[in-house]
Protein backbone atom coordinates (compact mmCIF):
# COMPACT_ATOMS: atom_id res chain seq x y z
CA UNK A 1 0.00 0.00 0.00
CA UNK A 2 1.39 3.40 -0.93
CA UNK A 3 0.92 6.36 1.35
CA UNK A 4 1.28 8.80 -1.51
CA UNK A 5 3.73 11.53 -2.42
CA UNK A 6 6.01 12.44 0.41
CA UNK A 7 8.79 14.89 0.91
CA UNK A 8 11.85 12.91 1.75
CA UNK A 9 14.17 14.29 4.35
CA UNK A 10 17.68 13.13 3.64
CA UNK A 11 19.82 13.01 6.70
CA UNK A 12 23.51 12.73 6.18
CA UNK A 13 24.53 9.42 7.61
CA UNK A 14 27.82 10.15 9.18
CA UNK A 15 29.43 8.93 12.30
CA UNK A 16 28.62 11.29 15.10
CA UNK A 17 31.76 12.06 16.97
CA UNK A 18 31.98 12.64 20.66
CA UNK A 19 31.85 16.41 20.33
CA UNK A 20 28.06 16.22 19.76
CA UNK A 21 27.67 14.64 23.15
CA UNK A 22 30.25 16.62 25.14
CA UNK A 23 28.55 19.99 25.37
CA UNK A 24 24.88 18.93 25.36
CA UNK A 25 24.11 20.74 22.10
CA UNK A 26 23.82 17.65 19.93
CA UNK A 27 20.25 18.37 18.80
CA UNK A 28 21.04 21.99 17.92
CA UNK A 29 24.15 20.96 15.99
CA UNK A 30 22.16 18.35 14.08
CA UNK A 31 19.39 20.83 13.19
CA UNK A 32 21.83 23.43 11.93
CA UNK A 33 24.44 21.15 10.44
CA UNK A 34 22.51 18.67 8.35
CA UNK A 35 21.16 19.70 4.95
CA UNK A 36 17.57 18.83 4.04
CA UNK A 37 17.09 17.92 0.41
CA UNK A 38 13.38 17.73 -0.51
CA UNK A 39 12.33 15.22 -3.15
CA UNK A 40 8.85 13.95 -3.96
CA UNK A 41 8.48 10.24 -4.49
CA UNK A 42 6.11 7.35 -3.83
CA UNK A 43 7.04 5.04 -0.99
CA UNK A 44 5.20 2.23 0.80
CA UNK A 45 3.46 3.40 3.97
CA UNK A 46 5.35 0.83 6.05
CA UNK A 47 8.59 2.57 5.04
CA UNK A 48 7.32 6.14 5.57
CA UNK A 49 8.56 6.73 9.13
CA UNK A 50 10.50 9.99 9.19
CA UNK A 51 8.94 11.33 5.98
CA UNK A 52 6.60 14.27 5.43
CA UNK A 53 3.54 14.15 3.18
CA UNK A 54 3.95 16.36 0.11
CA UNK A 55 0.29 16.41 -0.99
CA UNK A 56 -3.03 15.87 0.78
CA UNK A 57 -4.15 12.24 0.96
CA UNK A 58 -7.81 11.36 0.52
CA UNK A 59 -9.61 8.10 1.29
CA UNK A 60 -9.91 5.90 -1.79
CA UNK A 61 -12.66 3.81 -0.18
CA UNK A 62 -15.06 4.15 2.72
CA UNK A 63 -14.28 2.47 6.01
CA UNK A 64 -15.97 0.23 6.69
CA UNK A 65 -16.69 -0.21 3.00
CA UNK A 66 -19.94 -2.07 3.70
CA UNK A 67 -22.47 -2.10 6.53
CA UNK A 68 -21.68 -4.92 8.94
CA UNK A 69 -22.41 -6.45 12.31
CA UNK A 70 -20.47 -5.09 15.28
CA UNK A 71 -21.20 -8.21 17.38
CA UNK A 72 -22.00 -11.89 17.20
CA UNK A 73 -25.77 -12.08 17.40
CA UNK A 74 -28.99 -12.18 15.43
CA UNK A 75 -29.89 -9.76 12.65
CA UNK A 76 -33.38 -8.66 11.71
CA UNK A 77 -35.37 -5.71 10.38
CA UNK A 78 -36.10 -3.19 13.15
CA UNK A 79 -39.52 -2.37 11.66
CA UNK A 80 -40.63 -5.94 12.51
CA UNK A 81 -40.19 -5.50 16.27
CA UNK A 82 -43.29 -6.11 18.32
CA UNK A 83 -44.15 -6.36 22.01
CA UNK A 84 -43.04 -10.00 21.91
CA UNK A 85 -39.65 -9.38 20.24
CA UNK A 86 -39.96 -12.80 18.62
CA UNK A 87 -38.55 -13.87 15.26
CA UNK A 88 -38.35 -17.09 13.28
CA UNK A 89 -34.71 -18.04 12.84
CA UNK A 90 -33.39 -18.83 9.39
CA UNK A 91 -31.22 -21.98 9.26
CA UNK A 92 -28.29 -20.07 7.71
CA UNK A 93 -25.47 -17.98 9.22
CA UNK A 94 -23.95 -14.75 7.88
CA UNK A 95 -20.17 -15.02 8.34
CA UNK A 96 -17.50 -12.32 8.08
CA UNK A 97 -15.68 -12.52 4.76
CA UNK A 98 -18.55 -14.24 2.96
CA UNK A 99 -21.32 -12.63 0.94
CA UNK A 100 -24.79 -13.58 2.09
CA UNK A 101 -26.90 -13.39 -1.05
CA UNK A 102 -30.33 -14.24 0.35
CA UNK A 103 -32.78 -11.66 1.64
CA UNK A 104 -33.90 -12.00 5.26
CA UNK A 105 -37.71 -11.94 5.03
CA UNK A 106 -40.09 -9.98 7.25
CA UNK A 107 -40.37 -11.39 10.81
CA UNK A 108 -37.27 -13.57 10.37
CA UNK A 109 -33.83 -13.28 11.91
CA UNK A 110 -30.47 -14.69 10.94
CA UNK A 111 -27.47 -15.69 13.03
CA UNK A 112 -24.73 -13.17 12.18
CA UNK A 113 -21.07 -12.95 13.14
CA UNK A 114 -18.95 -9.89 13.96
CA UNK A 115 -17.78 -8.21 10.76
CA UNK A 116 -20.29 -10.00 8.53
CA UNK A 117 -21.91 -7.89 5.83
CA UNK A 118 -25.50 -7.06 6.81
CA UNK A 119 -27.78 -9.17 4.60
CA UNK A 120 -30.59 -7.44 2.72
CA UNK A 121 -33.52 -7.04 5.09
CA UNK A 122 -31.31 -6.63 8.18
CA UNK A 123 -30.70 -3.26 9.84
CA UNK A 124 -30.42 -4.19 13.52
CA UNK A 125 -28.50 -6.84 15.46
CA UNK A 126 -29.08 -8.11 18.98
CA UNK A 127 -26.27 -9.62 21.02
CA UNK A 128 -26.12 -13.38 21.12
CA UNK A 129 -26.16 -13.25 24.95
CA UNK A 130 -29.44 -11.32 25.04
CA UNK A 131 -31.44 -13.87 23.04
CA UNK A 132 -33.37 -16.94 24.15
CA UNK A 133 -33.38 -19.64 21.49
CA UNK A 134 -36.32 -22.06 21.32
CA UNK A 135 -36.15 -24.45 18.35
CA UNK A 136 -36.37 -22.15 15.32
CA UNK A 137 -37.57 -19.12 17.28
CA UNK A 138 -35.61 -16.41 19.05
CA UNK A 139 -36.94 -13.86 21.48
CA UNK A 140 -35.52 -11.23 23.78
CA UNK A 141 -36.62 -8.73 26.39
CA UNK A 142 -36.04 -5.01 26.36
CA UNK A 143 -35.85 -2.31 23.75
CA UNK A 144 -33.43 -1.79 20.90
CA UNK A 145 -32.86 1.16 18.63
CA UNK A 146 -32.82 0.85 14.87
CA UNK A 147 -29.24 0.13 13.80
CA UNK A 148 -28.18 -1.26 17.17
CA UNK A 149 -24.92 -3.24 17.06
CA UNK A 150 -24.22 -2.40 13.43
CA UNK A 151 -21.54 -0.36 11.68
CA UNK A 152 -22.71 1.53 8.62
CA UNK A 153 -20.64 1.83 5.47
CA UNK A 154 -18.46 4.93 5.76
CA UNK A 155 -19.15 5.32 9.47
CA UNK A 156 -15.45 5.92 10.24
CA UNK A 157 -14.25 7.41 6.94
CA UNK A 158 -16.13 8.14 3.74
CA UNK A 159 -14.58 7.81 0.28
CA UNK A 160 -13.03 11.16 -0.59
CA UNK A 161 -12.53 12.31 3.04
CA UNK A 162 -9.24 14.05 3.79
CA UNK A 163 -7.03 11.61 5.72
CA UNK A 164 -3.78 13.59 5.98
CA UNK A 165 -3.00 17.14 4.99
CA UNK A 166 0.16 18.26 3.25
CA UNK A 167 3.01 18.54 5.73
CA UNK A 168 1.75 15.83 8.08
Amino acid sequence: MYLGLVTMLYFIKSKLDKRFHKDGNALEKLKNGLPILPEEKFIPSEKSLGFIIAQPIYALISNPNFSNSAVDGYGFNFENLSDENRFTLLPKVAYAGADFVDIVPQNYAIRIMTGAKLPKGVNTVILNEDVTLNNDQIFFRGKLEKGSNTRLAGEDVKKGDLLFNKGH
